[in-house]
């Protein structure tokens, strides 16, 4: 499926925060999909993530992808490389996309 936006989180041992950049991405435009690289986190990021994504049925629109550890630049790129949006965009597995964050991009 074509997107118009690809949010890449890269993710390293941030169980206490992923949930809330997901949501934060959620709450924006519906023509966005995730794409979370797990860089061989040694926490529960992961089991959070994948828990997550099946409660709330989120299988179409997040994808979970879990590497070894290789750094952040490695994240970023591998997350890249798996989007399907006209554009990307990066944000940090403890950040969070305030409202309305994608419409004033657009506009």
């Amino acid at each position: 499926m074509k997107y118009r936006y690809s949010i890449v989180i890269p993710m390293y041992n941030s169980e206490d925060t992923i949930l809330n950049s997901i949501k934060s991405v959620l709450k924006q435009s519906n023509d966005i999909e995730i794409v979370i690289i797990d860089d061989g986190s040694e926490d529960l990021s992961s089991e959070v993530v994948l828990q997550f994504i099946r409660q709330n049925n989120l299988s179409k629109i997040i994808n979970y992808y879990k590497i070894s550890h290789q750094g952040i630049s490695v994240a970023r790129n591998i997350g890249i490389s798996k989007c399907h949006g006209d554009y990307f965009i990066f944000l940090d597995s403890d950040d969070e996309l305030v409202p309305n964050s994608i419409v004033k991009v657009d506009n």
